[in-house]
């Protein structure tokens, strides 16, 4: 019974430090067998620690072990209690000043706007934090319609990119306005060009670029 206390805490150590992992990739990090993983996975998840959701993973149906946003203890004590850096953090961020998440928000925004995209988990790295605060500033990015984040795989475990999303104030409407007129390419993408639209909106781009 104790052997199976100590390999579900530290299936759950691992889960809860890589944010998300298949459970085909759990029982080989543990190396037991499918079967004991899976029960170990099922065990975690009754407890509340983790979630299971279905999903496929190199082509093989299987499931995503998520941690928690709480921590809690087993009622039978199957889970030792043992210190939680992530609670840890996460204390001191309730705890801390709008100001600062704002910051350390802006800072994410920057990072993933800089390089046009970014895996989350490499986010939460490159700002010193802890994986599930990473994942509670990237939440808050997406809210406020900042970014996009789509689930997808990277260095063999499910993680999310994290891409800027183009505000409006940002486009700059003048490259497709030749004098008053836009783009007949904005409203089709099968032009005539023995169109009279496209004749007029090219003559006018010809007298714009002889006025320049």
């Amino acid at each position: 019974m104790a052997e199976l206390a100590s390999t579900a805490q530290h299936a759950y150590d691992y889960i809860k430090n890589n944010g998300q992992v298949p459970q085909s990739e759990l029982w080989k990090a543990l190396d037991v067998s499918s079967r004991s993983g899976s029960r170990i996975a099922t065990t975690l998840a009754k407890q509340g620690l983790i979630t299971r959701e279905q999903t496929i993973y190199n082509n093989r149906p299987t499931y995503l072990l998520t941690p928690t946003t709480a921590d809690h203890e087993s009622d039978s004590g199957a889970l030792p209690s043992t210190p939680d850096p992530d609670q840890e953090v996460d204390k001191s961020i309730s705890s801390t000043p709008e100001v600062d998440r704002s910051a350390r928000q802006d800072r994410a925004l920057e990072l993933i706007t800089d390089q046009n995209g970014l895996y989350q988990s490499e986010l939460w790295k490159a700002l010193d934090v802890s994986s599930r605060t990473g994942t509670r500033i990237a939440t808050a990015l997406e809210e406020q319609g900042l970014i996009d984040r789509e689930q997808t795989v990277y260095n063999g475990h499910t993680t999310y990119l994290l891409t800027p999303r183009r505000q409006t104030k940002d486009l700059d409407f003048s490259l497709l306005m030749a004098g008053d007129q836009f783009s007949p390419f904005v409203t089709t993408d099968q032009l005539d060009w023995q169109s009279d639209t496209f004749t007029q909106w090219l003559m006018a781009l010809t007298r714009d670029m002889q006025a320049d």
